[in-house]
């Protein structure tokens, strides 16, 4: 949609036509603490499991689908609640960065 280079900072136009706001290039590298590392990769893997309003926006994630990607994600039993407290604070904390767009 919006060509360039990655190492260059898209035009400002383009990223206007499709509602986006240019920030600044992502970091290269981050830090998950090891007793996270299982709740950051159930967040990605839950990547396309959103509710939207009627307006597009995310409202928050799918919890129902959420059992299936524990298990294939191999989360223990008793490690699952908290993954789970772990996928609401970042489900939230997600939810607040897009609305401040």
């Amino acid at each position: 949609m919006i060509e360039g280079s990655a190492d260059e900072a898209p035009d400002e136009a383009a990223m206007a036509a499709v509602g986006l706001r240019y920030e600044g290039p992502a970091p290269a590298d981050f830090i998950v603490w090891p007793e996270n590392w299982k709740t950051v990769e159930v967040f990605s893997a839950m990547g396309t499991q959103w509710n939207h309003d009627s307006m597009g926006r995310r409202t928050g994630l799918r919890y129902e689908t959420l059992p299936t990607v524990l298990g294939y994600s191999g989360v223990k039993k008793s490690a699952r609640p908290a993954v789970f407290q772990g996928l609401r604070v970042m489900e939230q904390t997600a939810l607040e960065c897009w609305n401040k767009s």
